[in-house]
């Protein structure tokens, strides 16, 4: 069984900027900026450069996603601060956190899925998913095996165990 390769798709990350935000305020300076407290609670940004969304909230709580590494994360949560702050809002970047990792692969053949059931570390339910899901002892990391050989990794907040997980469910699915 091939390997494939393993493509992060996105990371969601949060912080603080330490600061109270009068987002009625900011949607009249920032044109890019979409608020509706009738729909959402905060206000979202929909970046260009780096390519992220960031969600931004009255009491300065964010949430970026949308981005390809942990890098450009934390580059989009900086140049939302750095925009603030030529606005005149004093803010600070505090408690930086990857909440999430998402990867895909895709092993490039078809999986029966009815076989690589093996309760509890792979669960099949048709009825329920249309996947079977890889677990390790309850923990928040999945794999999502779909019968087209593509699988969706995700609960990683850290990139570097990604590939270890992605070998051990590959074993674990071995026909």
């Amino acid at each position: 069984m091939d390997s494939g390769y393993i493509r992060v798709v996105n990371v969601v990350a949060t912080c603080n900027l330490n600061c109270d935000i009068d987002l009625n305020v900011l949607k009249e300076k920032v044109p890019y900026l979409e608020y509706n407290v009738k729909r959402f609670n905060g206000g979202i940004l929909k970046m260009k450069f780096p390519k992220t969304t960031i969600l931004l909230f009255r009491n300065g709580k964010v949430v970026t996603t949308g981005a390809k590494n942990s890098k450009i994360a934390l580059r989009s949560v900086r140049k939302i601060v750095k925009h603030l702050q030529k606005l005149g809002i004093v803010c600070l970047i505090s408690a930086f956190k990857i909440v999430n990792i998402v990867a895909t692969s895709n092993i490039g053949k078809k999986i029966q899925l009815e076989k690589i059931y093996k309760p509890p570390i792979v669960i099949y339910e048709p009825e329920l998913f249309p996947a079977a899901i890889y677990q390790e002892n309850n923990s928040k990391l999945k794999g999502l095996i779909f019968s087209s050989g593509k699988i969706i990794i995700t609960g990683f907040q850290e990139e570097i165990h990604i590939k270890p997980f992605f070998k051990r469910l590959l074993q674990s699915i071995k026909e």
